[in-house]
């Protein structure tokens, strides 16, 4: 009486990372640090009915928790747009994890360079962090819309209820042989989150080489500056990174 597919939609995102920062205190990629694996993550995409999707992340790098990612889509086509709702949970994506299309960083997992605080104006401010709510969506081929209802907690906690508010508005033309992407993002509403923002500087040159389908591999070189980088901080002020980068 079930109704499955004959595939089974899943795959395995791992990176293999050398850091080397210059400061003077304990940390490990002061003096140079190997992550194999500095991520492993397997995702599971799944069909419940004709309009009703699953997603699941699981964390198998460290286990904890081993649940890192969980939506359930509710979509439907409508005039040819997609529209409905999404409840999610994740431990550390932040609530544009609801539903997100770009990569410029609103997502964590989803950035065009490793270090993310360097790149992406969404994960400078700490928005990496605990989110469950649900999202109202909408999205085409040249445009989506996502209002979330949200609280920064995960799964297995009931506390707090979804009174933040999150708005993201993005358009996605094609010019000629182009793909473009201009995005904006409302945050209002209360809660309560520990993470504390950070007045600080950086600036970061790097590249990206798709060595063949599916493995990428990454060289980025990151300056730090601003207050709170003054007097030679134990995490130092540069950190260089070279990464192995792999789906399959």
């Amino acid at each position: 009486m079930l109704s499955l597919r004959d595939s089974l939609n899943a795959g395995i995102v791992t990176k293999i990372r050398y850091q080397q920062s210059n400061g003077s205190g304990p940390q490990k990629t002061n003096d140079g640090e190997f992550h194999f694996p500095d991520e492993l993550l397997l995702n599971i995409g799944a069909r419940l009915s004709n309009n009703i999707g699953a997603v699941v992340e699981l964390d198998l790098n460290d286990g904890d928790p081993l649940v890192s990612g969980l939506k359930l889509p509710f979509l439907y086509n409508v005039s040819g747009v997609a529209v409905g709702g999404i409840p999610f949970s994740t431990s550390s994506q932040g609530v544009a994890y609801g539903f997100e299309l770009l990569n410029t960083g609103a997502v964590r997992f989803s950035r065009v360079a490793e270090d993310r605080s360097a790149v992406s104006a969404q994960q400078y401010v700490g928005t990496a962090t605990k989110a469950q709510g649900i999202a109202a969506v909408a999205s085409n081929a040249h445009y989506f819309a996502n209002f979330s209802k949200w609280s920064p907690r995960a799964m297995g906690d009931a506390s707090g209820s979804a009174s933040a508010n999150y708005l993201r508005l993005a358009a996605t033309p094609q010019i000629g042989s182009w793909d473009f992407g201009l995005g904006v993002q409302s945050w209002s509403g209360s809660a309560t989150d520990p993470a504390l923002l950070r007045r600080d500087n950086a600036w970061m040159i790097g590249g990206t080489y798709s060595l063949l389908q599916n493995v990428q591999l990454q060289l980025n070189h990151t300056e730090y500056s601003g207050s709170a980088y003054r007097g030679r901080p134990a995490n130092g002020t540069r950190m260089t990174t070279l990464m192995f980068y792999s789906a399959f």
